[in-house]
């Protein structure tokens, strides 16, 4: 499955990124403060977001396995595929 990337006019290219102590906020030309996604769920602890589920799923034994098998594949796939300068500006 491809993603398709379909642009948005918002009368401005991108946003000022500050990261604080607090977390990163997002400012736009309005001078309008927008909270990371990341830095809105960090306030969760995993306790907390299984406490507000309704139901909390459990994979079974055989999943798990499943899974386990599929991301070993996944990370040797990926092996060699590091790209620091990506990472720097992902993480940055």
């Amino acid at each position: 499955m491809n993603f398709l990337h379909e642009p948005v006019d918002l009368g401005y290219d991108d946003l000022i990124a500050v990261t604080k102590d607090s977390g990163r906020v997002y400012t736009d030309p309005n001078n309008n403060t927008y909270p990371s996604i990341t830095t809105v769920l960090s306030i969760l602890s995993e306790d907390a977001i299984k406490a507000s589920a309704k139901e909390w799923y459990v994979p079974t034994e055989a999943e798990m396995t499943k899974w386990r098998a599929g991301a070993i594949g996944a990370w040797l796939d990926a092996k060699g595929t590091f790209e620091p300068e990506v990472a720097k500006r992902v993480l940055m």
